[in-house]
């Protein structure tokens, strides 16, 4: 059951990552108010992160089953 919850958890908030970043390079000035030229590589950065840990939680939960 827990391993169940962390498991969708974790896909959850490595969409959150991807979504945050995607807003950052998309609706910066809008949205969050920061500069372009620190939005474009945080937002790369988180896009980056994202797809990195949703990499991993595959290998980890999804391949095997």
């Amino acid at each position: 059951m827990i391993e169940s919850i962390s498991k969708y958890f974790a896909v959850l908030m490595c969409l959150v990552y991807v979504i945050l970043g995607a807003g950052l390079i998309w609706g910066s000035r809008d949205v969050f108010n920061v500069p372009t030229k620190y939005s474009l590589p945080m937002g790369a950065i988180l896009m980056g992160y994202g797809f990195f840990r949703g990499y991993r939680i595959y290998l980890k939960h999804f391949r095997d089953s």
